[in-house]
């Protein structure tokens, strides 16, 4: 486990990451690290790089293979790169509160082993939204806390969200 929170770091050196074979946690909140640098370390279990003025996500092909909790909190991530999260086979757990999304992929279900999802504090509102949030088909546990969420579409108890257990929308404006 490594912890490099509020570092400054803005770059990795790849052939650096080659040596570290067994880290399986890392934290680089509050620096200027884009996802795809750290694509070099495989045994990565839990990746933390809220904060750090992300505005898209690339993830390189046969990259992050264990990779089960990400958190991209706190950044700007535009709404169309959130799919490509989909070629990480193993992510469980994911966190995109806090960054001024108004809007999600029409689908969603190429996250199949997603089961947790945190999009608090963002600026999401329209049933497409829901829909979208639908279409994954393991999540256990929603968070759309603090978003501008006024009602859930009725097309949302004829499909969808089968195995949903917690779902938050709390200081949502529910009619």
């Amino acid at each position: 486990r490594i912890v490099l929170e509020g570092c400054g770091l803005s770059r990795v050196v790849a052939e650096d990451l080659a040596f570290f074979t067994r880290l399986t946690h890392l934290d680089l909140g509050d620096n200027g690290v884009e996802l795809e640098d750290l694509a070099s370390l495989p045994a990565l279990e839990e990746l933390h790089i809220d904060c750090n003025g992300l505005t898209r996500l690339h993830v390189p092909e046969n990259s992050f293979a264990r990779l089960e909790i990400l958190n991209v909190s706190f950044n700007g991530i535009a709404p169309d790169t959130i799919v490509s999260l989909g070629s990480l086979p193993m992510l469980k757990e994911l966190d995109l509160s806090n960054n001024r999304l108004a809007e999600l992929p029409a689908s969603l279900a190429s996250l199949t082993s997603l089961r947790q999802l945190a999009c608090d504090n963002n600026r999401l509102s329209s049933e497409s939204v829901i829909h979208s949030l639908a279409t994954l088909p393991k999540l256990c546990s929603l968070s759309l806390a603090r978003n501008a969420i006024e009602r859930l579409p009725a097309s949302v108890e004829e499909g969808g969200f089968a195995m949903l257990a917690s779902l938050s929308l709390a200081h949502n404006c529910i009619e």
